[in-house]
């Protein structure tokens, strides 16, 4: 390394020293393996206002990150120094983006290593296994190996976002997934119909790999179920990897006026199948519910969106029925997924996650809101009440007895969500009193079922009385 030797201190630690626990004893100074590098310290802090209390073996490990850095150094002995670094303070982004580099030289360059060579950093990297090539068995036990490190320190830190960029970065080395948009030839056509097939082994290896990857995200999610990070790796990963992950047709073909529907057997699809255990074990797990969708609709929106030039945003999809003009719209999939959040509403009628759901089914499929009046007319008291509490005190005669007790009894409204919507789906039907049905739905909202968004649904009123339904 092109750096002035360090001055002559005793090396009191064997080369296969591992670095302590303590906050303030000296380990890189005094290490053989370091004694040629001449480490930058931090930039004097006097006369800072709110200087940060940096540990004394923290600073020291710092100052030799720098001189690496400078010199661009890639060696094990930095992919060492990182992790230690990211031992003290894994929320460091600049260790963590040093450390890929790192890995990166290590593994692209040719022959071994040395602890003191210096090869160039580079940004990028092609994977040596493509989807037509034999598959790497280096790069594949270097991956594995650093996961397994990656696995330790994600359970340990289960807020750091720093984690799954490595992870996200270290998945894209990976060979390609033919059915990948990233690898499509064309953006009129789906990718698996312009691309061959994996090769048998490059199959059993990345699905060996995603079966892993799903294990992993399960036990991190069973700790923290609503992390943002782990879900939009798990979505990032969805689409790097579709065969294995998203749902598809059985036969896809160009040659069909619309695609094949996946209704059939898609709930057995395990990313399906692990959404649907999610659901079951919290109904109101609203990241499950995104993700449901994700998988069965909105990959097809963010396709079509970003093949189109110039790419559009997801609502003109929709909007303009864009998948329906292409015949990408699974007709028996909407029916089938109207018919599974009906089911799961009225398990939990308030649970807002659902209906949110349920809306974007219905918007993605062109599907009328009105079809829906009465399943949502499920959900108000008898005749159509609106003001009547779900919950009500009835004096019941116990037959052998005579004797009278107060039970609760349910009667009346189950769910504010059908409410709103029925204020819409009445707005739109102007015959028999429908404008003024959806007035006393608003009315209703805001007067007892939503009382701190009065404001909002007395707004409402005024953009229904202009002619407006929402």
């Amino acid at each position: 390394m092109s750096t002035t030797a360090a001055s002559s201190t005793a090396t009191l630690l064997p080369p296969d020293a591992k670095p302590p626990k303590s906050k303030t004893a000296s380990y890189y100074s005094i290490h053989p393996h370091w004694q040629d590098v001449v480490p930058i310290p931090q930039a004097d802090q006097t006369g800072t206002l709110a200087a940060i209390a940096y540990s004394a073996r923290y600073s020291e490990a710092m100052s030799y990150l720098r001189a690496l850095m400078a010199e661009k150094e890639v060696s094990e002995r930095a992919l060492a120094l990182t992790e230690d670094l990211i031992s003290m303070n894994p929320a460091h982004y600049t260790v963590w983006i040093y450390r890929m580099r790192t890995l990166r030289g290590l593994w692209t360059a040719s022959g071994n290593v040395s602890n003191a060579k210096v090869v160039e950093v580079q940004d990028e990297v092609t994977p040596t296994g493509d989807w037509t090539e034999e598959v790497d068995e280096t790069l594949w036990d270097n991956i594995a190996s650093e996961l397994k490190w990656l696995d330790e320190v994600s359970f340990r830190n289960l807020k750091n976002y720093q984690i799954w960029h490595h992870r996200h970065a270290l998945a894209d080395l990976l060979p390609a997934d033919p059915a990948s948009p990233t690898t499509s030839t064309s953006t009129s056509t789906p990718a698996s119909e312009t691309k061959p097939q994996l090769s048998t082994t490059l199959h059993q290896r990345l699905s060996t790999f995603i079966t892993s990857e799903q294990t992993f995200l399960a036990q991190i999610l069973s700790l923290d179920t609503k992390n943002y990070h782990v879900w939009s790796y798990r979505q990032w990963l969805c689409t790097r990897f579709p065969t294995f992950l998203l749902p598809s047709p059985p036969t896809p073909t160009s040659t069909l006026p619309s695609q094949p529907s996946i209704a059939p057997t898609y709930r057995t699809h395990t990313e399906v199948h692990a959404i649907d255990t999610m659901i079951h074990d919290d109904l109101r797990n609203n990241s499950a519910w995104s993700h449901r969708y994700f998988l069965l609709f909105g990959h097809h929106e963010l396709h079509h969106a970003q093949s189109r030039t110039p790419p559009l945003i997801l609502k003109q999809v929709n909007d303009e029925r864009l998948l329906h003009a292409a015949g990408r719209v699974d007709t028996p999939l909407i029916h089938a997924e109207i018919a599974y959040t009906q089911t799961e509403i009225r398990k939990a009628p308030q649970n807002g996650s659902s209906w949110n759901y349920l809306r974007g089914v219905l918007r993605h499929g062109a599907v009328a809101i009105t079809t829906l009046r009465a399943f949502c007319e499920e959900f108000l008291g008898p005749d159509g009440d609106l003001w009547t509490d779900q919950w009500i005190d009835v004096e019941v005669e116990d037959a052998h007895t005579a004797e009278k007790r107060t039970e609760k009894q349910e009667l009346g409204v189950r769910s504010s969500h059908a409410v709103e919507w029925l204020s819409e789906i009445y707005g739109q039907d102007g015959a028999d009193g429908g404008v003024d049905r959806a007035r006393e739905c608003l009315t209703a909202l805001g007067e007892k079922w939503d009382v701190i968004r009065k404001g909002y649904w007395e707004w409402r009123v005024e953009k229904l009385e202009a002619g407006g339904t929402k």
